[in-house]
């Protein structure tokens, strides 16, 4: 069937850039909005989608309400005189014991918070009650509004929880969507199903770029122009590359999408070519939704910021049950390989364990479903209208439905995953007016019984502030947003009141709108080198030259797995000494003399890192070759220390020669520790700025390779942000 334009006017609103992103579930016991994230904690009684609430749909934990069904402490008529704690049975209860105090008056000597009380369970939506810490039984109810299942009728046929109980439904709503926080509650989500206002961006085709080259303070292709605009070959500051050889928006080629499949548009005629040295014609920013929605990002990981931000992807999104319809009807939205790798199928249950598949994308081959589409650009209002028929066994019975999705691989970079909304089951039960909604009443929206009969929350204040207890004070700064969430929001730099880190003055870093402390070490990956220095060969690199010993060879690093902080992974930051880049080699080299200065940094009492160099050492105090030194300065450069100088130095791994004409292998690098000379005291501890120099002195003998360094315990901080959008 073929794709339907929805109209905006069926929907709430926008969601700015900046506050959007996934809202994982998963267990249900939190709720998280990725790039941006939403954490929803909820502390009962009040509406989860603009209160200080926390949650628990699964009914295992979560506080709410007001008041009190259990014994609470005695008042009125002052406190009974006493002589002994006999006396002042009549104040014990659930939540404290009755003592007499020091002033021979009762009193109650109150049991911790949270401690149980009261008559205990009440079903899924009335939990054990909670003393308060004052002596007090507070009533625990999940918060309004939250799936539950154990109504008389049975699962399947209740409504939501209202003050703590879980009634039967009358009927239901003609359509299900997500554009609240609780419209997911009692969906079973794996992997990357989660709530989603907006895709993740592209993923840069440079595969392992820390950054884009045109936005990272380098000359990356060494013709005197840094960045943009400086460099001719930056069209905009979000462009991969430099280099403007082969740019996408000047090839004659429509290059968009998996194996450049093209979305009909060649070069400037592509509205996502912002020039003719763009680099690619896709589209990279989020794609926006005009609601949040039920999906999975495939192939992406997050934080989706990072380089390599990608994974295999094999999971599901389970219906919580529902009375199976004739037909499932429900609107889809992929941007991804479809067949060709990125499997999907639909499928039904009566138990919720046994799965009956009713479509299914095989690989390589072609179905008549439209999820399994290849599709490699596409408009966020542009949707496919899908309907199966289901088998005759399951009609009209409770049962299941059940949406799976395996990417089979970590391609491609277009790719932004599968969504889908509008479904005709599982749907909440009916309003009948503004009044039933008011679950979703809070400073970010109202709740309104809609044309569908669904509740949903018409956004109010968007802009202004709102309460979470999720947010990090310094890291996020909640805020109503255009679809009646209150959103963390989180701050994409370090901030004044973020005080983690302990070990470095300002090494404070808002991750994910947590207060954290900065690496370990400084990795080279995803990092910040605005504030460095570099000169001559110095620079980012993960491969080496090719030389006299392998002159067709230029092999790499390994690259840099899941975890940014592993060690001796590209990239890292060296300098190729007396080779010239030439492929293959044949015989070209240079005499390098060439320095990387750092950005400031607070000087630890030992220097360590990783250091792998092929070359001459420079330990021969009569011929000295490919020189290496390391200076420190604290007024700028103006004055320099000296931390190591090879000349003579049989100590140093890195100024020890290599045997000449052998290459080295490639994950055999030296640990490097060095005291921070500093008799006078005037060093450690104060921020300064290292400078690493290399002279090769000559132009060698073909077979040296230079010096790279990585896991720094310097400048740990110099690291970029994941690009979590600015406050809006």
């Amino acid at each position: 069937m073929p794709p339907v334009a929805v109209a905006p006017t069926a929907y709430i609103g926008r969601t700015p850039r900046g506050l959007s992103g996934p809202i994982r579930w998963g267990d249900m016991a939190s709720l998280r909005l990725g790039g941006l994230g939403f954490l929803l904690l909820a502390l009962g009684g009040c509406s989860l989608i603009n209160a200080p609430d926390e949650i628990n749909p699964s009914g295992t934990g979560g506080t709410g309400g007001t008041g009190g069904d259990g014994a609470g402490a005695q008042g009125g008529g002052g406190a009974p005189p006493c002589t002994v704690d006999d006396d002042c049975e009549s104040l014990t209860s659930d939540c404290g014991t009755g003592v007499c105090g020091p002033d021979m008056t009762c009193t109650v000597d109150p049991f911790a918070v949270d401690t149980p009380c009261g008559p205990g369970l009440g079903g899924s939506c009335d939990l054990e009650d909670l003393c308060d810490g004052a002596g007090t039984c507070v009533a625990n109810n999940l918060v309004d509004g939250t799936f539950c299942e154990d109504c008389p009728a049975g699962p399947g046929l209740c409504s939501l929880c209202s003050a703590g109980t879980c009634a039967d439904c009358a009927g239901r709503a003609d359509l299900k969507s997500f554009r609240s926080p609780l419209s997911a509650s009692g969906w079973q989500l794996t992997g990357g199903w989660a709530l989603y206002a907006e895709t993740p961006p592209a993923i840069s085709q440079s595969f392992g770029q820390p950054t884009d080259e045109c936005n990272d303070g380098l000359d990356n292709d060494g013709d005197g122009f840094t960045d943009f605009p400086n460099d001719p070959g930056c069209s905009s500051a979000t462009d991969y590359f430099e280099f403007d050889l082969n740019a996408q928006c000047n090839d004659g080629q429509d290059n968009d999408g998996f194996a450049n499949a093209g979305d009909g548009f060649i070069d400037l005629a592509d509205p996502d070519c912002e020039g003719p040295g763009d680099d690619t014609e896709d589209y990279l920013p989020p794609i926006i939704f005009d609601h949040p929605v039920l999906g999975s990002d495939g192939n992406r990981q997050h934080p989706y910021g990072l380089a390599q931000a990608q994974e295999r992807e094999t999971s599901t999104a389970t219906s919580p049950p529902t009375v199976l319809p004739a037909n499932l009807e429900f609107l889809s939205w992929n941007l991804d390989e479809g067949f060709d790798f990125d499997l999907k199928s639909v499928e039904v249950s009566a138990d919720g364990v046994s799965f009956q598949v009713i479509a299914v994308c095989p690989q390589n081959q072609m179905t008549p479903y439209a999820f399994c589409t290849p599709v490699t650009d596409r408009d966020p209002d542009v949707w496919d209208v899908v309907s199966l028929p289901v088998p005759a066994e399951f009609i009209g019975d409770v049962g299941y439905v059940r949406f799976r999705y395996e990417t089979t691989d970590t391609c491609c970079h277009f790719e932004r995953g599968w969504y889908i909304d509008a479904l005709n089951f599982a749907q909440d039960c009916a309003c009948a007016g503004d009044a039933d909604c008011d679950f979703l009443d809070g400073p970010c929206s109202t709740g309104t019984c809609s044309g569908t009969s669904e509740c949903n929350p018409t956004a109010e204040n968007a802009g202004t502030e709102c309460s979470l207890p999720s947010a990090s004070d310094g890291c996020s700064a909640p805020t109503c947003d255009e679809n009646g969430w209150c959103a963390s929001n989180f701050l994409p730099d370090e901030a004044a009141d973020c005080t983690t880190c302990a070990d470095e003055g300002f090494c404070d870093l808002c991750l994910a709108g947590a207060c954290q402390s900065c690496p370990p070490t400084m990795t080279s990956y995803n990092n910040d080198f605005s504030s460095w220095v570099f000169s001559g060969d110095w620079g980012t690199v993960s491969c080496l030259e090719a030389n006299s010993v392998t002159p067709s060879e230029s092999p790499c690093f390994p690259f840099v797995t899941n975890d940014p902080a592993a060690p001796m992974l590209s990239p890292m930051i060296g300098n190729d000494g007396s080779r010239t880049g030439s492929f293959p080699y044949v015989g070209e080299s240079e005499i390098e003399t060439s320095t990387v200065v750092t950005g400031p940094t607070t000087i630890p009492a030992t220097l360590t890192f990783n250091s792998w160099h092929q070359d001459r050492g420079d330990d021969d105090v009569f011929a000295p070759k490919d020189s290496k030194t390391i200076r420190v300065s604290t007024d700028g450069g103006a004055n320099w220390s000296t931390v190591v100088n090879c000349s003579g130095n049989t100590t140093i791994p890195f100024c020890q020669p290599w045997p000449a004409f052998t290459n080295r292998a490639l994950d055999d690098w030296d640990a490097i520790s060095i005291p921070i000379p500093d008799p006078d005291d005037e060093l450690v501890g104060q921020t300064g700025i290292f400078e690493f120099a290399y002279d090769t002195v000559d132009s060698g003998q073909g077979w040296e390779r230079g010096w790279y360094v990585d896991d720094l315990n310097i400048n740990r901080c110099d690291v970029f942000r994941p690009p979590w959008p600015a406050v809006q």
